[in-house]
């Protein structure tokens, strides 16, 4: 069964110590352990995207293009 990535996850697991991180990348390497296949759509890469490069004084990460 494929198994669709929120937005949330993927951001959350590259936050170091956001309180959702760990169990994001749990949950991610349980649904890889498994051979399922994940999915990321156009629009998370884009939500991930905006929310990556977005000021941190903005409600985002302040990560430039390139670390995004």
């Amino acid at each position: 069964m494929a198994v669709l990535v929120d937005t949330n996850v993927l951001i959350f697991s590259i936050q170091q110590g956001h309180p959702l991180g760990e169990a994001s990348l749990k949950a991610i390497k349980s649904f890889l352990a498994a051979d399922e296949p994940l999915c990321v759509l156009p629009q998370n890469i884009a939500e991930f995207w905006n929310v990556c490069t977005r000021p941190a004084d903005k409600n985002g990460l302040g990560l430039t293009p390139n670390e995004a």
